[in-house]
């Protein structure tokens, strides 16, 4: 009985998840705000890595040979490529779409945990902060793994 009790206290009210959807619609805002500009010399070296034509050829040269990095990420940008091509705005979207996601993740996972008002602060510091907004950016493992991370048992309330 207890437990349910606190459950439902850290649930949150109508009026704090509007303003968590304003926060969140802001943190989106100012990802994509940035959408338009020039690449990185890391996504460059990433995108460079697309150019095999097959997957299995991007996996041999491009992950096993080549990179360092998981080839989770750079299998899905040659899907990606495969199938809206290589524009920098284009293979953006997934990864500034990801890092928004993630700036919900945070909201949630805090409002189970802490309650509403900390997840409020916590979601308003993830929307707005450089950092956060630059890596959602970034074409590269970043707004993918903390996705991940936000998403394999922070959301559950299990560790």
């Amino acid at each position: 009985m207890a437990s349910e009790t606190a459950a439902t206290s850290n649930r949150p009210t109508t009026s704090t998840t509007w303003w968590a959807l304003v926060i969140l619609a802001v943190g989106a805002a100012l990802r994509f705000a940035q959408i338009g500009s020039p690449l990185t010399h890391n996504e460059l070296s990433a995108i460079l890595r697309l150019r095999y034509d097959t997957l299995s050829d991007l996996i041999r040269f491009a992950v096993t040979e080549g990179d360092v990095h998981p080839a989770g990420v750079q299998v899905f940008m040659w899907i990606w490529a495969q199938c809206f091509g290589t524009q920098a705005w284009v293979m953006r979207i997934p990864f500034l779409l990801m890092g928004t996601a993630s700036v919900w993740m945070i909201y949630r996972i805090t409002s189970r945990w802490f309650g509403e008002y900390a997840a409020l602060m916590a979601e308003t510091i993830m929307a707005t902060s450089q950092y956060t907004i630059y890596y959602s950016l970034v074409t590269r493992p970043y707004s993918p793994g903390l996705l991940a991370v936000l998403g394999g048992g922070g959301g559950s309330g299990h560790c």
